[in-house]
């Protein structure tokens, strides 16, 4: 099979949802067309080049210019604790990737850890064994997740993650998302306003 698109949008074919467009896509099944279409078609060598298999360990960086702009006392302090984290690099093991507004931070631990926010993320190793003993911890205050998995292991993480006391399973694109009367920080609002009370009436 072979497909050659223009204007493409990759947001299918990567975890992170991130909606960008491919000025040339071409895929194919058979090792053979790729050596067809490379032969015939000359374009190719002007261009960038993007190898993408199932998209998981890609991240898009060029729709950050379309969004709103960080302001600068966000994006000093950002700067700031990302210069910390390569100063100390060396003893955490920690890496730092930085570009154009974004930052990813990766480690082999699973502790917890808040993001910088504002395009800025962690990556932490969490085997499938630890799930539920790591994420239980923090089910007070951690209530929601966003599962970017192949089909086949998607329903084994959710039910790991809801034993784990996690209430909201989401799109990467929809954890924002705020619906009336749903709970918060795993906790249910009114119920911090209210209480059953039980008299013995004579």
């Amino acid at each position: 099979m072979i497909r050659f698109l223009e204007n493409y949008s990759l947001k299918a074919h990567n975890t992170f949802g991130v909606d960008v467009n491919a000025k040339y896509f071409f895929e194919f099944t058979e090792m053979d067309d790729l050596v067809v279409f490379l032969q015939s078609n000359q374009t190719w060598k002007s261009e960038k080049l993007i190898v993408l298999g199932e998209g998981s360990n890609t991240l898009f960086v060029e729709q950050n210019k379309k969004h709103v702009p960080v302001s600068y006392g966000m994006m000093s302090r950002n700067s700031v604790e990302l210069y910390y984290e390569e100063l100390v690099q060396h003893k955490t093991n920690k890496k730092v990737w930085k570009k154009d507004g974004i930052s990813v931070i990766t480690s082999d631990d699973n502790i917890l850890e808040l993001s910088l926010l504002f395009r800025n993320v962690w990556i932490k190793m969490l085997p499938n064994n630890d799930i539920i003993k790591v994420i239980k911890l923090h089910k007070s205050h951690l209530q929601s997740v966003s599962i970017m998995a192949p089909k086949k292991k998607y329903d084994e993480y959710v039910t790991k993650f809801v034993q784990a006391g996690l209430v909201r399973i989401k799109k990467s694109d929809e954890l924002s998302e705020v619906i009336l009367g749903e709970s918060h920080d795993g906790m249910y609002p009114l119920r911090l306003y209210s209480r059953v009370v039980e008299i013995y009436k004579k």
